[in-house]
């Protein structure tokens, strides 16, 4: 490292990427920050992790991912009552914070990137990033990375295996957001998928709270419950012959890193489409998955 460029590494402000939500939330700020040491060579990244979100969060990502990053984690989450006393009894001081945001991010100095055209349009002087960066072009070194990261690889022959990516957590009591319902996965299951294969549910909730919901329908009788870490649940999504996704960001991954096969069936919900079809945007095998 020349001495000019490590004196501007210390002189030079930081640039703080924000980050809410879970895993799949998380894997999306690490490459916004991957990008931003690309594209701004003599400024240091620091990522900083929330807790906040409907669910308190935590950090999922390996640190060895991260080591070439400043890791923050903010401990900011409060349960909703909480958040709307605090809203009531701090309006004034939340009506300033709002204009100020306004003004630093007509000045370039905070900014959102949550597209790839918004990525492009960040200013070199640019302290702090926020979003959720879901609508970003991926590029094949980036996700050659992932698959190196969760140690996939594309010739790797698939198992003869069917699975459904069953997200349910906090969006059985959400008010705001909602699962994809067991009737609507089962018909995609049958018209989409081959039914004679051994198939595998991967779910973040207990097999209890999984079987509340599934019983509601006439679904196959046969099949494994897995309830595992996020990185061994898209590793295990992955490798099957034919997948099923819901409106997950673990979902969204596996369909992006399923996608440079195409001997693999891999279905997703049209909530999540438009997201990938983005992350896909400059692949040329960008539609080598179905939705329902």
């Amino acid at each position: 490292m020349s001495v000019l460029k490590e004196l501007a590494l210390k002189i030079l402000p930081r640039v703080r990427v924000h980050s809410w939500g879970g895993f799949g939330s998380q894997l999306f700020a690490m490459i916004i920050a991957e990008r931003l040491i690309a594209k701004k060579g003599l400024r240091q990244i620091t990522i900083v992790f929330h807790t906040s979100g409907v669910t308190e969060r935590e950090l999922e990502i390996p640190k060895s991912w991260l080591d070439r990053f400043r890791i923050e984690q903010v401990a900011d989450y409060h349960p909703q009552s909480l958040r709307n006393s605090e809203l009531t009894s701090k309006a004034l001081f939340v009506v300033m914070r709002e204009r100020l945001k306004v003004i630093l991010s007509f000045m370039g100095f905070t900014s959102t990137s949550n597209s790839e055209e918004e990525f492009l349009e960040l200013r070199p002087w640019v302290l702090s990033i926020r979003g959720h960066y879901t609508r970003i072009h991926l590029t094949e070194p980036e996700i050659h990375e992932l698959m190196m990261k969760f140690g996939l690889s594309n010739t790797a022959q698939s198992i003869k295996e069917a699975a459904i990516h069953y997200r349910l957590g906090d969006l059985i009591t959400s008010e705001s957001k909602g699962i994809i319902t067991p009737n609507r996965i089962i018909q995609a299951w049958r018209e989409g998928m081959t039914t004679e294969l051994p198939l595998k549910i991967f779910s973040d909730s207990t097999r209890q709270d999984f079987e509340g919901v599934w019983q509601e329908v006439q679904g196959p009788a046969n099949y494994e419950f897995y309830s595992l870490s996020p990185i061994q649940t898209i590793q295990s999504c992955f490798k099957v012959q034919e997948f099923l996704g819901t409106n997950a960001k673990l979902s969204l991954w596996v369909a992006v890193l399923r996608s440079g096969i195409s001997m693999k069936k891999t279905l997703i919900p049209n909530e999540i489409r438009l997201q990938v079809e983005a992350l896909l945007q400059n692949q040329t095998h960008r539609k080598s998955y179905l939705s329902y």
